[in-house]
């Protein structure tokens, strides 16, 4: 899971849309309008958003954009990479 926080200074409505890294290359940055058609919500000055079905250890680009009214922001991009798991290996004392 990944989160991000919103925030703004209207009462409005969010946008986004999570694309895998290697997707995107040569791909261009998506319109405002665009970005509500994926995912949208609304948000009052400051909201966090829990994105969920990601693939751990992949490289993502994420697109948001808020609108009031008929009004959008423009596009703001995130890069950003899934942990990978940790591993702790336990080892017994031979016997």
């Amino acid at each position: 899971e990944f989160s991000f926080r919103l925030r703004t200074n209207v009462d409005g409505a969010y946008g986004y849309q999570v694309v895998k890294r290697t997707q995107t290359d040569g791909m261009e940055k998506p319109d405002a309008a665009s970005l509500f058609d994926e995912h949208a919500g609304t948000v009052n000055k400051e909201t966090t958003v829990a994105v969920t079905g990601l693939e751990t250890g992949c490289s993502y680009v994420l697109y948001a954009a808020v609108k009031a009214g008929t009004l959008y922001s423009e596009v703001a991009e995130l890069a950003f990479t899934t942990g990978v798991p940790t591993f702790s290996p336990r080892f017994r004392r031979p016997r």
